[in-house]
């Protein structure tokens, strides 16, 4: 399966040791770099929508416990609270990735999505809170 072909749906879990681990579909090349938008989605809700041009599994590895390597950030922290919390209560969270369209950057179609969701909505996903000009709580 070429990581180009189609949106790709990520299913989040817990493991034993409590740490948030991506379930990727079989055949997909989830170590391979793509340019790519993610939309978080916690029981088909939208949450989130991000960009990353690193591999599906290393943009998502953040999330595992909350921090990349050294310090995590608070948005990093705040994401990783917010998807462990709402796993824990029986959530489904989803992170479907979508391959960028050419021409674009991740970072130009992103933003597009976040303005489509944004007129339909009258404001950004909850977990998109820099654009909503909120803030992560601090641990």
């Amino acid at each position: 399966m070429k990581n180009n072909s189609h949106n790709i749906k990520v299913e989040l879990s817990l493991n034993e040791e409590g740490h948030i681990v991506p379930n990727f579909p079989e055949g997909f090349k989830y170590n391979q770099k793509m340019k790519q938008v993610q939309t978080f989605k916690m029981n088909g809700e939208t949450k989130k929508i991000a960009y990353s041009e690193q591999s599906p599994k290393k943009s998502l590895e953040a999330y595992k416990t909350g921090q990349k390597g050294g310090s995590p950030s608070i948005r990093t922290t705040g994401m990783h609270e917010e998807i462990k919390k709402s796993l824990e209560k029986g959530s489904k969270v989803i992170v479907e990735i979508a391959s960028v369209e050419k021409g674009k950057t991740p970072k130009e179609q992103a933003n597009e999505e976040l303005k489509k969701y944004k007129k339909t909505n009258g404001k950004y996903p909850d977990w998109n809170k820099q654009k909503n000009k909120d803030k992560w709580n601090k641990k």
